[in-house]
């Protein structure tokens, strides 16, 4: 057995994509500049048990795969800009993150974490993005009639919660029920006109087995 240490080099950067291929660099250690994905694989690796060391510089998501690309949270990640990760081949076409370290020290959420109060601003705009990783509570100041998008990165079982606020006059909200959208039941059936300075509520729960968020809850006039 060696006594020396085992020294890393850096390799040269790599741009995010949707196959984002970490390997290819010729250091243990590499940034992974843009934000451009969702990032769905790492590519080949050279043998098993290859590891690399990435820096994230941007904001590129993160997509969970039970087989492809485990994370060590379960629900995928969007990275922020400073953010570390450790990945591991477990064959040389499946890797695993086997640590993942925020820049800002708080916590990679994880499925449980996602029920917590996390509020988020969305952004408003004629269809505004709704990102199901960043929280579990969304607000939308509307000043004019709008369609959530349908959700990206959603977990099983997850809940939310969508505050519409009508903003400069009465508003009304709409719910793409396009794939992997929201869908209605027979008790609720679609959303109504928020009336001028109140605010609705809409409950949703994420249904995997039908890859929808089931509107299961709808209070209105605060």
């Amino acid at each position: 057995m060696s006594s020396k240490p085992i020294e890393f080099a850096k390799g040269a950067d790599v741009v995010s994509a949707a196959t984002t291929t970490i390997w290819v660099a010729d250091g243990n250690f590499i940034h992974v500049t843009g934000a451009t994905g969702p990032i769905t694989s790492f590519g080949t690796a050279p043998q098993i048990g290859s590891t690399r060391i990435v820096i994230f510089d941007s904001t590129p998501t993160i997509t969970h795969n039970a087989t492809s690309l485990i994370l060590p949270t379960g629900p995928n990640i969007v990275a922020a800009a400073g953010d570390c990760a450790v990945v591991v081949a477990e064959t040389t076409a499946n890797a695993r993150v086997v640590a993942y370290f925020r820049k800002d020290g708080t916590q990679v959420a994880t499925a449980s974490l996602l029920q917590t109060n996390t509020v988020v601003t969305l952004s408003d705009g004629a269809t505004p993005a709704l990102n199901a990783a960043l929280g579990n509570t969304f607000v939308l100041t509307a000043a004019g009639d709008r369609t959530i998008a349908v959700p990206s990165n959603p977990v099983a079982g997850q809940k939310i919660t969508i505050i519409h606020i009508a903003s400069g006059g009465a508003r009304t909200l709409a719910l793409n029920t396009g794939a992997g959208g929201f869908r209605y039941g027979a008790d609720i059936t679609a959303l109504t006109q928020t009336t001028s300075g109140k605010t609705d509520y809409i409950g949703c729960i994420c249904n995997s087995a039908a890859t929808y968020f089931d509107v299961v809850s709808y209070t209105k006039g605060f």
